[in-house]
């Protein structure tokens, strides 16, 4: 659900979506607004588009929206335009009447890996090598879906508004990530008594507010970018991509906005404006990454890998620097899942790092008593200090606020 004045008359609406790719709207009276609901292109999700000559199907495609629409006014008019992403792997804009934006709706996928069919948008691998294949291959892995909202902000400073959406692609990769010691052992650990599991990298796009037909495509200069995936497929839909919508902020107030972006198991990312990493490259090239070990943890469950949940952006510390808040998981959390049946120990976590550097805060990794799943933190003051404290629910019915010492305030958390 999203509220909003789309129509630029002065009032609050209602916006929602649904399971059969429509998009709704009420006004302030409860009224459903006229010319609503409107739908996806159920074109793009037929048996034609969705059958394969192989059991592994590029195109399991379907006519949902699972994640709330995003409002702002890409074009100035003064109503918000509605902006939703679907299963069937398209980013959707309607204006505040139910007219579809020109130069929408754009399929969101990485045109390096795969073909795209002109009229129905079916995808068809490109062959290369793969990770770990002698040869050209198909590398992509099971994921078509946009399960998260779109996050929207004029990242690269240009006066238009941008739309920052992930995906659930995947491509059998060497990992886009510069990782610790530590972090790489215990990823290994996790793939091989899995049997199953792969490594991968998965992608978030940074998409022009005229779509399609802005000049060069749809795409901003240096995107898709690589987000590592330490555990492809892991759950159909929910566990394959990134699941969880990209945060926008400027961290170091040079007027750019950087995104905050994370996979379903991998580290957290912040990346700039034009798609590259904010804390540079290792020797190999692949992206610097937020910390996965070290900090004060309260948990013993290390690493922690950011997962199956987004995150935000905040002032912890009162001091004028942005942190990055997000659920995690201990790697023994990650190996209970890929092996359900050892009920092995494991520790969920909520984690925090100051933005600019991608260090852990102190007292973080914080235990959780279990995932937060689909969930995100918010930060805000809620215990009457000079700052504000981490928020976060988990399966385990609590509802936790933690400031930056890890420390709660009197009455919480609450059951």
């Amino acid at each position: 659900v999203a509220i909003g004045d789309i129509d630029g008359d002065g009032y609050l609406d209602v916006v929602a979506a649904d399971m059969e790719g429509k998009v709704y709207a009420w006004n302030h009276q409860g009224v459903r607004k006229a010319n609503f609901p409107v739908h996806v292109n159920y074109a793009y999700s037929t048996h034609d588009v969705r059958v394969s000559p192989d059991k592994h199907s590029d195109n399991r495609v379907d006519r949902a929206i699972v994640a709330s629409p995003a409002l702002a006014d890409l074009d100035g008019d003064g109503g918000l335009d509605i902006i939703v992403g679907a299963n069937d792997r398209h980013l959707y804009v309607w204006d505040g009447f139910g007219t579809p934006r020109a130069g929408f709706p754009v399929v969101v996928a990485d045109p390096t890996r795969v073909s795209i069919d002109p009229g129905t948008h079916k995808v068809t691998p490109l062959a290369g090598t793969c990770n770990g294949s002698p040869g050209p291959a198909n590398c992509a892995f099971r994921g078509e879906k946009i399960m998260d909202s779109p996050a929207i902000g004029d990242i690269d400073h240009d006066g238009s508004l941008d739309i920052v959406v992930g995906t659930n692609e995947a491509y059998n990769e060497p990992i886009n990530a510069s990782l610790s010691s530590g972090t790489s052992m215990a990823v290994a650990e996790l793939l091989a008594a899995s049997g199953s599991a792969h490594p991968a990298n998965t992608r978030v796009y940074a998409i022009h507010k005229d779509g399609n037909n802005h000049g060069g495509g749809p795409f901003l200069p240096g995107w898709p970018a690589k987000i590592a995936f330490f555990t492809a497929e892991i759950l159909p839909d929910v566990g394959e991509g990134i699941n969880a919508s990209p945060a926008l902020a400027d961290v170091d107030g040079n007027g750019t906005l950087e995104t905050g972006v994370f996979s379903a198991a991998g580290p957290a990312y912040l990346l700039n404006a034009d798609g590259t990493s904010f804390y540079g490259n290792d020797q190999s090239g692949n992206y610097r990454v937020m910390q996965t070990e070290g900090g004060s943890s309260t948990s013993p469950d290390m690493p922690s890998i950011p997962s199956i949940g987004e995150g935000a952006f905040g002032d912890l510390t009162g001091s004028g620097q942005l942190s990055f808040a997000a659920p995690a998981a201990g790697i023994g959390r990650l190996l209970a899942i890929v092996l359900a049946d050892q009920q092995l120990t494991a520790d969920d976590h909520i984690d925090a790092w100051l933005a600019t550097t991608g260090n852990f805060q102190p007292s973080f990794p914080h235990h959780m008593e279990d995932l937060q799943f689909l969930t995100g933190a918010s930060i805000a003051d809620v215990g009457g200090a000079p700052t504000p404290e981490i928020v976060e629910g988990s399966a385990g019915y609590f509802v936790h606020a933690y400031d930056v010492t890890g420390t709660e305030p009197t009455g919480w958390p609450k059951f």
